[in-house]
């Protein structure tokens, strides 16, 4: 008898901004000026070009989600970057920072 061998379903590598819980630590990786013209209350500001320098500012060893503004693209490069440095629960928020403000204006 043949055995069926399963491949693997790759890992999600966003979170949605209804599963983010105030225990993760949230990277901004924007740029300054975005990061000033808003971002998620509590979040730390990181820009992606950075942080492969800036590596050691990240003392966390739960859930990192990193944002940009709309989500995918440099947030995605960011959490890569932090999975491949060690932090293996990294993940980029999906649909970014617009999709977190759209999620909590449909909360109030």
């Amino acid at each position: 008898m043949r055995e069926t061998l399963r491949k693997s379903l790759p890992a999600k590598t966003c979170i949605e901004p209804s599963e983010l819980d105030s225990g993760a630590l949230v990277i901004d990786v924007r740029d300054p000026e975005e990061f000033e013209s808003g971002h998620i209350e509590g979040a730390i500001n990181i820009p992606v070009d950075q942080l492969q320098e800036r590596i050691m500012e990240v003392q966390y060893h739960g859930l990192v989600v990193t944002a940009c503004g709309k989500g995918g693209g440099r947030s995605e490069r960011a959490a890569q970057l932090l999975r491949d440095a060690g932090f293996i629960d990294s993940k980029a928020l999906c649909g970014g920072t617009n999709a977190w403000f759209d999620y909590t204006k449909d909360l109030t």
